[in-house]
């Protein structure tokens, strides 16, 4: 969880911008195309990372909130697994930018684009990006056992990495990634902090004992 922060940061950093008409892009992509391909290969590792990282931050958000633990954790899941389909299109479109004949493969861009295979792959990851890490965080928040902050930073990430699609803001975007880094790598510390025995991880408040029947 914490070696995740680093890679996931490494890899949006140096991605190439990839906004605007097929043309714009994949000429774009051309110019960056040891960038994009190292951004690609960084792609695969933080995914590698994320999944069983997205299982700690479960570990530690079951402690408080066990149904949204599993909601958004699941959720969250699918994002990366979607990611990943994200990562290998990338590679795709790489060789399509280093292609000569640029007015066909242009027009498979577009195809691409129009595909329903590539939307649904897109939906997922916008359904897990979002919406699961949003659910995660705030189970993570209710846990109990981590300070507040990490879950808020969690919880805000994946609609603020939306928002900033939406509006073509890659600062924001990379802002959006860096909370999103920065809640795995302190969910991560909390979680080598947790004693192996999840009974002694809830907090006192929080937990049920059972009343010992009289003899």
């Amino acid at each position: 969880m914490i070696a995740t922060a680093p890679v996931v940061m490494a890899s949006v950093a140096i991605k190439p911008a990839d906004d605007g008409s097929a043309g714009v892009v994949l000429a774009n992509l051309a110019s960056h195309a040891s960038a994009l391909e190292a951004s690609l290969m960084l792609g695969l590792v933080a995914i590698a990372l994320l999944i069983p990282a997205t299982l700690g931050l479960m570990r530690v958000a079951q402690q408080g909130s066990p149904k949204l633990a599993l909601i958004g954790g699941g959720l969250t899941l699918l994002g990366w697994v979607a990611f990943m389909g994200m990562q290998a299109l990338g590679a795709v479109i790489l060789v399509m930018a280093g292609s000569h004949d640029r007015a066909a493969m242009t027009n498979l861009y577009d195809q691409i684009g129009n595909s329903n295979v590539i939307t649904v792959i897109q939906m997922g990851f916008i359904l897990g990006h979002v919406a699961g890490i949003a659910v995660l965080g705030v189970a993570v928040a209710r846990s109990g056992v981590t300070p507040i902050w990490i879950g808020i930073a969690l919880a805000v990430s994946g609609p603020l990495h939306f928002v900033a699609h939406g509006i073509d803001i890659r600062a924001l975007d990379l802002a959006a990634f860096a909370l999103l880094a920065l809640g795995y790598a302190a969910g991560g510390v909390i979680l080598l902090r947790m004693k192996s025995d999840s009974s002694e991880n809830v907090p006192a408040q929080t937990r049920i004992v059972a009343p010992v029947p009289a003899i």
